[in-house]
């Protein structure tokens, strides 16, 4: 879905992606990465989709500037 608040100048876009699946032995190192920065590092996270025929599928989380994968290894 596509919203544009007029009055605040912002355009927000609404996925229909909820979750995103890692292998369960990955899953909690992924969460411990994503919750070990503190508030004050303001660290995010965002994910790459693919689109294809109206059709997305997610194909990368990221945390901050790294891979999951990359987090998870630091």
């Amino acid at each position: 879905m596509l919203y544009l608040n007029a009055t605040d100048n912002k355009l927000i876009l609404r996925f229909p992606f909820r979750r995103y699946y890692l292998e369960e032995t990955i899953a909690p190192a992924a969460e411990q990465a994503y919750h070990s920065g503190s508030r004050e590092e303001k660290r995010t996270a965002h994910v790459t989709v693919r689109l294809k025929n109206g059709y997305g599928v997610l194909e990368g989380l990221f945390i901050g500037e790294k891979s999951i994968t990359q987090a998870i290894l630091e």
